[in-house]
């Protein structure tokens, strides 16, 4: 695909890597020049992971929601859907391995950044449940929320918490995902807040005490909750190891939301001000 243009507007440069379901480039406006990020699903997928994640980010869009991607184009070309989106060119993963783990303070501040973002996506009914370092992109000293192709809404229409009953596979990255999210419950706002912990504790000490859990042999695949590798790190995040591995901040911001019951409403304010200096 490197080379064709979409839509007589996007110039396809070069990849940036591999999503979920397809292939991730660097693409640019043909006239106007502007840096834009594409992705790419085959058409033949079962899951239209793109057709969602544009839906929901044109519903956010919609709704004031601003530091997450803008959809600049979506459509189809050569057998593939594509998406041409807003670019960003480094993520909170790749900041820490250059610049290792970050100041205090400055880590305060990006936190409640972040809290504010979620804050602004849950407001709207809508669950990121994908929330990791790789997520969180930097520009221009703000913080930007990327790749809803896990999202959905929590709420139905007569304003109850959605009830899943296919609960025997984790959803989102296991390193990442909460605790209540392995054992197969519901997920709902508290479990965005909990991988946002994880994050912190991760940003702050450049690990997770579950880092060093490796995926044995096993027939199920690597979503069960019942896989070798999901039990023991559901072990590892359990409440009783957590509080003796961590503390201040992060003890007191992950013990408030592992007391959070599944429709709570949180308060994010409460949590932003840990983070205040």
């Amino acid at each position: 695909m490197i080379g064709e243009v979409l839509c007589n507007k996007y110039m396809v440069d070069s990849i940036l890597g591999n999503g979920k379901f397809g292939v991730v480039y660097k693409g640019s406006h043909v006239t106007k020049g502007d840096i834009v990020a594409i992705k790419t699903e085959p058409i033949t997928n079962q899951f239209k992971v793109l057709r969602h994640e544009v839906t929901i980010l044109n519903y956010l869009f919609y709704n004031g929601v601003r530091n997450i991607p803008a959809v600049y184009w979506f459509g189809q070309h050569a057998g593939y859907t594509c998406l041409a989106m807003s670019h960003y060119t480094c993520n909170l993963q790749d900041y820490i391995k250059k610049k290792g783990v970050m100041d205090k303070n400055k880590l305060g501040s990006m936190m409640i950044k972040c809290l504010n973002i979620l804050e602004n996506v849950h407001k709207y009914h809508i669950l990121h449940r994908d929330i990791k370092p790789n997520n969180f992109m930097i520009k221009d000293g703000d913080i930007y929320l990327i790749d809803f192709g896990l999202s959905t809404v929590f709420i139905d229409e007569d304003g109850h918490h959605i009830i899943k009953q296919d609960l025997g596979n984790i959803i989102g990255t296991p390193k990442y995902v909460s605790f209540y999210n392995h054992c197969g419950e519901n997920l709902s706002r508290r479990d965005d807040l909990i991988s946002l912990g994880y994050m912190y504790m991760y940003l702050q000490n450049g690990c997770l005490p579950w880092d060093a859990i490796q995926s044995g042999p096993s027939n199920l695949p690597q979503t069960s909750t019942l896989h070798p590798r999901n039990l023991s790190l559901k072990n590892a995040k359990q409440w009783s190891d957590i509080s003796v591995c961590s503390e201040g901040t992060v003890l007191m911001y992950l013990k408030y939301c592992y007391e959070l019951k599944y429709n709570d409403d949180p308060n994010y304010h409460i949590l932003m001000e840990l983070f205040v200096e």
